[in-house]
């Protein structure tokens, strides 16, 4: 009697202490499970923005800040150009140098009112009889411009002062434009200067390449955290899943010992009790 009791007992421990471990087991897989990682998200900077009358005044100043630098490249590209110019020209004409001087001059010397010292000696000779015959003499100027004699010269050729000058003058301003059409282009200083239009692109597409950076590397970082944090909650998990398990399976091994001891207890038990009644029948 006292055996199946005692049976009973461990039976009834063994339960009760499964029981407790399995709901021991739920509540530390519960609390793991709670402490599960979280996310901590980087935002995103605040944007760069463009200031553009500041970067008008950026503008202005580096423009003037960079003058003697501009107006030197300027003079160097010119005068190498031009010399470029002139070393071609008097290398395919030698004279070209020689007759645009010679051009000037002729030109100048009309403008004045003035003639070739030949074509003055040869009307002086051809009219020097008229002249002396008029009373008209060399005088200290001889036939130079405004000259009694040079004013002879010009009327013999239907020509006076203005009109020698007027044409000097057209024969000047068109060697002048000639020797401008042969000389090249030359360097401009504002082709290396900044417009504003120019100066505001820049600092947007600069402000773009910021914020585009920013952006990408919240999400990069984001995505980091969130891939690192799903590992490490997923790894928490299986943790968890095996430590309950095997805790789950510890108390089942536990309830079963004590059930495979009560039945021995209870067979022991009723062995002992079969054995003395036999034996008082016997005797």
């Amino acid at each position: 009697m006292g055996a199946l009791i005692a049976a009973g007992i461990v039976a009834a421990a063994g339960a009760a202490y499964a029981g407790y471990a399995s709901n021991k087991a739920g509540k530390e897989a519960a609390n793991a499970l709670n402490q599960r990682e979280t996310l901590d998200l980087q935002r995103i900077p605040n944007p760069e923005t463009v200031d553009w009358q500041d970067i008008l005044k950026q503008t202005i100043a580096t423009n003037y800040n960079n003058l003697d630098m501009n107006f030197a490249t300027a003079n160097r590209v010119n005068q190498f150009q031009t010399n470029q110019f002139l070393k071609g020209a008097n290398k395919i004409q030698p004279y070209f140098s020689q007759l645009q001087e010679q051009i000037g001059r002729n030109a100048l010397s009309y403008s004045r009112g003035e003639l070739p010292g030949d074509v003055v000696g040869s009307i002086g000779r051809a009219a020097a009889s008229k002249g002396f015959s008029n009373g008209i003499g060399m005088g200290s100027r001889g036939g130079g411009f405004n000259t009694a004699l040079g004013g002879l010269n010009l009327r013999n050729l239907g020509l006076t002062s203005l009109d020698l000058s007027k044409f000097g003058t057209g024969v000047g301003m068109q060697a002048n434009q000639n020797a401008a059409g042969m000389v090249p282009n030359l360097f401009d200083p504002a082709s290396q200067m900044i417009s504003p239009q120019m100066g505001i692109s820049s600092a947007f597409q600069n402000a773009g390449i910021i914020n585009d950076w920013n952006k990408n590397n919240t999400m990069i970082a984001n995505a980091e955290e969130s891939g690192n944090t799903d590992i490490l909650n997923s790894i928490l998990q299986a943790q968890t899943g095996l430590t309950l398990q095997g805790k789950l399976n510890q108390a089942k091994s536990i309830q079963s010992a004590s059930s495979s001891i009560a039945g021995i207890g209870s067979g022991i038990g009723g062995a002992s009790g079969g054995g003395g009644q036999t034996g008082g029948y016997l005797v």
